[in-house]
């Protein structure tokens, strides 16, 4: 099994924001432990708010969730 380090933003939840577009990103799930995706609007993002599965190996490791 891989090693999971849970980033420091992790019980953060995800955060839409308040604009309108729609873009996949990530965010850590503390629950699961997995990177799971989410809508982003675009605009004042939140920490946990990654755009490719490289970062999120970058940031600590991990699978996407399923």
């Amino acid at each position: 099994t891989e090693n999971i380090l849970q980033p420091h933003f992790g019980l953060e939840p995800p955060y839409r924001g308040p604009c309108k577009s729609v873009n996949v990103r990530y965010f850590f799930n503390a629950s699961s432990t997995f990177w799971e995706p989410f809508v982003y609007g675009g605009c004042d993002a939140k920490e946990n708010n990654l755009l490719r599965a490289a970062d999120l190996r970058r940031t600590c490791g991990g699978s996407l969730g399923h």
